[in-house]
């Protein structure tokens, strides 16, 4: 078998792999319906937002965490760490004015190591008077039906955990949808390819609902320290201690509208050393899920050198255009109502910068996060510097 004829096999077959997880995690996500029912009695349930600094649209925010349609009782604690925090002030008056009387501003302190956000989670949780929590980032824009339709899930399943689908919304910077085409196009899909096999242990922190007990069952939030990935580290260890976790297609809009490319940058980079830390298997599968980018340098080597074969076009153009129409399609059925789609053009763009963030995670193991450098050690722990 000659050089190029093996190039093209090989490119065939990982573009053949590709374009079926491609396929089989859209037709899943599409068919994906919520599992709970109306409940007769709704448990109470704490609602944790930790904050660090004003996002764009953060008043928006906070005010669509406070009007949630949930028929049982609820209590409201935003969290930050000290009071020269930027959001402190705007938290107090949107605290003080509930008419409710249920919302509270605590100020955890300076973490002493490790994670910021893990340390504010642990002390909010050390106050919360119900045996429900439901934490939620501040960038996070929840429709007024989300907590209910999470706790009646939790509550039909009785799984330990129960998450919603992340969807980036309102983007109007090139930074801002190449995040969308991170993270809106195969997220929905893989969480359903999980959830089939039955080997469901992903836990994503945008927006979820946990069982106290659950929590303390794992050593609680104290036990996770510095792990650079909080919710994904929390839902191995649920999942290790056989308690199930279950992500729900209910979307949470997350608000990022004018992300830098450099934001860009800096989340791919962090998302793929979290892969690295908290799933190394799944990790060393990021060069094989590639193969567009791949698919594409056969096309233009085959181009140049005496005109691209079939099998050219399908690895190439074909399965950039399918991950696009995928984009676009598990965008419309599973996103948030009103959300574009213009984002999924840049699919393609994002599938070749995936590579590049799978090599930064092999040898630069310092991220940004939250206003905070850290170097992230072999075993996740993420030490501030």
């Amino acid at each position: 078998m000659s050089p190029r004829l093996a190039l093209e096999a090989a490119a065939g077959l990982a573009s053949a792999v590709t374009a079926l997880c491609i396929f089989t995690g859209a037709v899943l996500a599409a068919l994906r319906r919520p599992l709970g029912r109306p409940l007769p009695d709704y448990p109470a349930v704490t609602l944790i937002k930790p904050v660090k600094d004003l996002d764009p649209g953060a008043r928006e925010n906070f005010e669509a965490f406070l009007r949630q349609d949930y028929p049982g009782p609820l209590e409201f604690l935003f969290v930050v760490e000290s009071d020269s925090d930027p959001a402190h002030a705007l938290l107090l008056e949107i605290c003080s004015g509930d008419p409710a009387g249920r919302a509270r501003l605590l100020v955890a302190g300076i973490a002493p190591r490790g994670s910021q956000k893990l340390h504010n989670l642990a002390f909010a949780e050390s106050h919360a008077s119900h045996p429900i929590l439901c934490v939620s980032d501040s960038d996070v824009r929840p429709a007024g039906e989300t907590l209910r339709l999470l706790v009646e899930e939790l509550e039909t399943t009785g799984c330990a955990a129960v998450c919603a689908t992340v969807f980036y919304v309102e983007a109007r910077s090139p930074g801002a949808r190449a995040l969308q085409a991170f993270a809106n196009t195969d997220l929905a899909g893989i969480l359903a390819v999980q959830e089939r096999l039955g080997r469901y242990d992903t836990l994503i922190g945008g927006m979820h609902v946990l069982r106290r007990a659950a929590l303390h069952a794992v050593g609680g939030y104290a036990s996770l320290a510095g792990h650079i990935s909080d919710d994904g580290a929390l839902g191995m260890r649920l999942f290790g201690r056989g308690l199930r976790v279950l992500g729900s297609p209910v979307p949470a809009p997350m608000i990022h509208p004018r992300a830098s490319l450099g934001e860009f940058l800096e989340i791919g980079h962090r998302w793929w050393l979290m892969m690295r830390v908290s799933a190394p298997r799944r990790f060393l599968l990021g060069p094989v899920l590639a193969a567009p980018l791949y698919g594409m340098l056969l096309f233009a080597f085959e181009t140049v050198h005496g005109g691209a074969g079939p099998l050219a076009w399908f690895s190439g153009p074909g399965l950039c255009g399918l991950h696009v129409v995928s984009a676009a399609f598990v965008g419309r059925v599973r996103g948030p109502r009103g959300m574009g789609l213009g984002y999924a053009w840049l699919r393609p763009v994002v599938d070749a910068a995936g590579v590049f963030f799978w090599m930064a995670a092999l040898v630069w193991p310092v991220i940004r996060w939250r206003g905070h450098r850290y170097r992230v050690a072999p075993d996740g722990q993420a030490v501030r510097i």
